[in-house]
């Protein structure tokens, strides 16, 4: 567990130093903000934001096992936290819809899965920040009455 908890710390600076120097390549060398053009950095920083997406899944999926392989009792209580996250997808997709939007500039986006997938990660952070204010709301509700 000792070691699991030191790579972990590692991992984190790595990625953490990881973002920053990309998220400067992109802001500095971008070759399309040099010629005038305004905003054609977006997909870049999008791009870079699914790779960092992609990596935090893979650790989330991969140290959960590792703990698991350590302390298999504990299997249940990930096995809650699982279930809980799949519960807030599903509630999410079932919330998304695919109605083309039309862009400032005109742009229509009406690619179906795109706006799904969209809609999903927007719903899911609604709802977990949502969770995370009334947690902490009720947290401190609770310390005052005790």
């Amino acid at each position: 567990m000792n070691l699991l908890l030191k790579s972990a710390k590692y991992i984190e600076y790595i990625l953490l130093l990881l973002g920053v120097a990309v998220f400067a390549l992109v802001m500095i060398f971008d070759a399309s903000t040099a010629r005038g053009e305004e905003g054609t950095f977006v997909g870049s920083i999008l791009l870079w934001s699914e790779i960092l997406l992609a990596v935090a899944a893979v650790f989330a999926v991969i140290l959960p096992i590792f703990n698991l392989i350590q302390n298999p009792k504990g299997a249940g209580k990930s096995l809650y936290g699982v279930i809980a996250v799949v519960a807030i997808v599903v509630v999410a997709y079932l919330c998304s819809t695919a109605d083309p939007i039309t862009l400032a500039s005109g742009k229509v986006i009406d690619d179906s899965m795109t706006l799904i997938f969209s809609d999903i990660a927007i719903i899911t952070t609604y709802i977990c920040s949502s969770i995370a204010i009334l947690s902490i709301i009720c947290t401190e509700i609770y310390r005052i009455t005790r």
